[in-house]
Protein backbone atom coordinates (compact mmCIF):
# COMPACT_ATOMS: atom_id res chain seq x y z
CA UNK A 1 0.00 0.00 0.00
CA UNK A 2 1.70 4.15 -0.71
CA UNK A 3 1.15 6.50 1.12
CA UNK A 4 1.09 9.60 -0.17
CA UNK A 5 2.09 12.88 1.84
CA UNK A 6 -1.12 15.11 2.44
CA UNK A 7 -0.01 19.19 2.39
CA UNK A 8 -2.26 21.35 4.27
CA UNK A 9 -2.09 25.08 4.37
CA UNK A 10 -2.47 27.01 7.95
CA UNK A 11 -5.92 27.24 9.73
CA UNK A 12 -7.75 30.62 9.11
CA UNK A 13 -6.42 33.24 10.89
CA UNK A 14 -8.69 35.43 13.46
CA UNK A 15 -7.76 38.49 15.81
CA UNK A 16 -8.88 35.66 18.99
CA UNK A 17 -7.16 32.59 17.53
CA UNK A 18 -3.06 32.18 17.16
CA UNK A 19 -1.14 29.36 16.74
CA UNK A 20 2.12 28.07 16.32
CA UNK A 21 4.24 27.13 14.85
CA UNK A 22 3.51 28.96 11.75
CA UNK A 23 4.55 27.87 8.46
CA UNK A 24 3.61 27.94 4.73
CA UNK A 25 2.53 24.24 4.09
CA UNK A 26 2.29 21.83 7.07
CA UNK A 27 2.61 18.00 6.39
CA UNK A 28 0.55 14.96 7.41
CA UNK A 29 1.27 14.41 11.08
CA UNK A 30 2.16 17.63 12.00
CA UNK A 31 0.61 19.20 15.24
CA UNK A 32 -0.44 22.87 15.87
CA UNK A 33 -0.39 24.22 19.41
CA UNK A 34 -3.64 26.51 19.83
CA UNK A 35 -3.94 29.90 22.04
CA UNK A 36 -7.38 31.86 22.29
CA UNK A 37 -6.57 36.09 23.07
CA UNK A 38 -7.55 37.37 26.19
CA UNK A 39 -11.73 36.72 26.79
CA UNK A 40 -12.17 33.73 24.79
CA UNK A 41 -11.56 30.21 25.56
CA UNK A 42 -10.82 26.78 23.53
CA UNK A 43 -13.75 25.01 22.26
CA UNK A 44 -13.91 22.06 23.85
CA UNK A 45 -10.49 22.12 25.80
CA UNK A 46 -8.95 20.73 22.12
CA UNK A 47 -5.57 23.25 22.86
CA UNK A 48 -3.93 20.98 19.53
CA UNK A 49 -5.16 20.11 16.30
CA UNK A 50 -2.89 17.67 13.77
CA UNK A 51 -2.76 18.03 10.21
CA UNK A 52 -4.91 14.67 8.59
CA UNK A 53 -5.91 13.55 5.11
CA UNK A 54 -9.53 14.97 6.63
CA UNK A 55 -7.96 18.41 7.54
CA UNK A 56 -7.20 19.56 10.93
CA UNK A 57 -8.43 17.34 13.77
CA UNK A 58 -10.47 18.48 15.75
CA UNK A 59 -11.40 21.94 14.19
CA UNK A 60 -8.82 24.37 15.99
CA UNK A 61 -11.59 26.96 17.29
CA UNK A 62 -11.82 29.90 19.98
CA UNK A 63 -15.44 30.83 21.49
CA UNK A 64 -16.71 33.72 23.48
CA UNK A 65 -19.85 34.48 25.15
CA UNK A 66 -21.56 36.66 22.43
CA UNK A 67 -20.42 34.29 19.86
CA UNK A 68 -18.25 31.24 18.76
CA UNK A 69 -16.28 30.71 15.39
CA UNK A 70 -15.81 27.12 14.13
CA UNK A 71 -12.24 27.30 11.86
CA UNK A 72 -13.44 24.10 9.97
CA UNK A 73 -15.71 26.04 7.85
CA UNK A 74 -15.45 29.85 9.01
CA UNK A 75 -19.12 29.97 9.82
CA UNK A 76 -19.89 32.29 12.85
CA UNK A 77 -23.22 30.55 14.87
CA UNK A 78 -25.70 33.58 16.41
CA UNK A 79 -24.72 34.75 19.71
CA UNK A 80 -26.51 34.93 22.93
CA UNK A 81 -27.73 37.71 24.65
CA UNK A 82 -27.73 38.93 28.18
CA UNK A 83 -30.71 40.52 30.33
CA UNK A 84 -33.44 42.13 28.63
CA UNK A 85 -33.12 46.26 28.85
CA UNK A 86 -34.61 47.23 31.46
CA UNK A 87 -38.18 50.26 31.20
CA UNK A 88 -39.16 53.12 32.88
CA UNK A 89 -42.47 52.46 33.65
CA UNK A 90 -42.92 48.44 32.98
CA UNK A 91 -40.89 45.61 33.65
CA UNK A 92 -40.70 42.48 32.30
CA UNK A 93 -43.34 39.76 32.78
CA UNK A 94 -41.16 37.34 34.10
CA UNK A 95 -37.96 37.22 36.14
CA UNK A 96 -35.25 37.82 33.96
CA UNK A 97 -32.38 35.51 33.31
CA UNK A 98 -29.20 36.42 32.85
CA UNK A 99 -28.26 34.87 29.40
CA UNK A 100 -31.07 33.80 26.68
CA UNK A 101 -30.17 31.83 23.73
CA UNK A 102 -30.62 33.65 20.04
CA UNK A 103 -34.65 33.41 19.07
CA UNK A 104 -36.34 33.43 22.52
CA UNK A 105 -38.63 36.18 23.36
CA UNK A 106 -39.60 37.99 26.62
CA UNK A 107 -42.31 39.73 27.35
CA UNK A 108 -43.04 43.22 28.75
CA UNK A 109 -46.07 45.16 31.24
CA UNK A 110 -46.70 48.80 32.14
CA UNK A 111 -47.85 49.64 35.41
CA UNK A 112 -51.40 50.64 36.15
CA UNK A 113 -52.81 53.31 33.62
CA UNK A 114 -49.68 53.33 31.97
CA UNK A 115 -50.30 52.94 28.10
CA UNK A 116 -48.00 50.79 25.84
CA UNK A 117 -46.42 51.67 22.28
CA UNK A 118 -44.73 48.89 20.61
CA UNK A 119 -45.06 45.62 20.62
CA UNK A 120 -44.67 44.34 23.92
CA UNK A 121 -42.19 41.34 23.25
CA UNK A 122 -38.67 42.31 22.53
CA UNK A 123 -36.45 39.22 21.13
CA UNK A 124 -32.90 38.32 20.91
CA UNK A 125 -31.12 38.32 17.76
CA UNK A 126 -27.52 37.47 16.81
CA UNK A 127 -26.41 38.94 20.60
CA UNK A 128 -28.70 42.00 20.21
CA UNK A 129 -32.58 42.49 21.50
CA UNK A 130 -34.65 43.91 19.61
CA UNK A 131 -36.08 47.65 20.63
CA UNK A 132 -38.68 47.53 23.62
CA UNK A 133 -42.21 49.22 24.20
CA UNK A 134 -42.52 52.53 26.22
CA UNK A 135 -44.47 52.63 28.80
CA UNK A 136 -46.66 56.07 28.12
CA UNK A 137 -47.33 57.86 31.65
CA UNK A 138 -51.20 59.16 32.65
CA UNK A 139 -52.14 62.76 33.22
CA UNK A 140 -53.70 63.69 36.68
CA UNK A 141 -55.17 67.25 36.80
CA UNK A 142 -53.60 69.55 38.57
CA UNK A 143 -55.59 71.08 41.22
CA UNK A 144 -52.68 74.11 41.05
CA UNK A 145 -52.78 74.92 37.02
CA UNK A 146 -56.52 74.80 37.30
CA UNK A 147 -56.86 77.31 40.25
CA UNK A 148 -54.00 79.46 38.23
CA UNK A 149 -55.83 79.01 35.15
CA UNK A 150 -59.20 79.94 36.59
CA UNK A 151 -60.68 76.15 35.73
CA UNK A 152 -62.29 73.23 36.74
CA UNK A 153 -62.85 69.87 35.55
CA UNK A 154 -66.55 70.30 33.25
CA UNK A 155 -67.93 67.22 34.67
CA UNK A 156 -67.61 67.62 38.61
CA UNK A 157 -69.09 64.58 39.41
CA UNK A 158 -66.28 62.39 38.01
CA UNK A 159 -64.39 60.49 40.35
CA UNK A 160 -61.63 59.79 37.46
CA UNK A 161 -58.29 60.70 39.09
CA UNK A 162 -56.15 60.20 35.79
CA UNK A 163 -56.35 59.82 32.54
CA UNK A 164 -54.39 57.06 30.08
CA UNK A 165 -52.19 58.78 27.26
CA UNK A 166 -54.26 59.47 24.21
CA UNK A 167 -57.55 60.34 26.88
CA UNK A 168 -59.19 63.92 26.57
CA UNK A 169 -60.21 65.80 29.55
CA UNK A 170 -62.34 68.79 29.50
CA UNK A 171 -62.07 71.94 31.37
CA UNK A 172 -64.98 74.82 32.23
CA UNK A 173 -64.72 78.32 33.72
CA UNK A 174 -64.79 78.82 37.31
CA UNK A 175 -68.06 80.66 38.24
CA UNK A 176 -67.94 84.43 37.72
CA UNK A 177 -65.06 83.51 34.90
CA UNK A 178 -64.80 83.68 31.05
CA UNK A 179 -62.70 82.19 28.19
CA UNK A 180 -59.74 83.74 27.67
CA UNK A 181 -59.57 85.08 24.34
CA UNK A 182 -55.66 84.02 23.74
CA UNK A 183 -56.57 80.46 25.48
CA UNK A 184 -56.20 77.30 24.12
CA UNK A 185 -59.03 74.72 23.69
CA UNK A 186 -61.05 73.66 26.59
CA UNK A 187 -60.89 69.93 25.46
CA UNK A 188 -57.49 68.62 26.31
CA UNK A 189 -55.59 65.54 24.85
CA UNK A 190 -53.33 63.75 27.70
CA UNK A 191 -50.22 63.86 25.80
CA UNK A 192 -47.45 60.63 27.33
CA UNK A 193 -48.29 62.36 31.11
CA UNK A 194 -48.77 66.40 29.78
CA UNK A 195 -51.90 68.37 29.72
CA UNK A 196 -52.23 71.91 27.99
CA UNK A 197 -54.43 73.65 30.53
CA UNK A 198 -56.49 76.17 29.01
CA UNK A 199 -57.62 79.21 30.92
CA UNK A 200 -60.35 81.99 31.87
CA UNK A 201 -60.32 85.49 32.89
CA UNK A 202 -62.53 87.41 35.09
CA UNK A 203 -65.62 88.61 33.35
CA UNK A 204 -65.94 91.70 32.19
CA UNK A 205 -62.21 92.20 32.13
Amino acid sequence: MLFFPINLPPPPFFFFFLFRPQRNVYRNGDVLIITCNHGFHINNDQDTAECTKNGWLPSPGCSMTVFSCVFSDMRCAAGKCGPPPGIDNGDTIAFAQPVYESGLSVEYRCKSLHVMRGSPFVHCESGQWTNPPVCLEPCSASSEEMEKNNIDLKWRETTKLYSESGDFIEFDCKWGYERDPLSSEFRVQCVEGKIAYPKCKKRGK
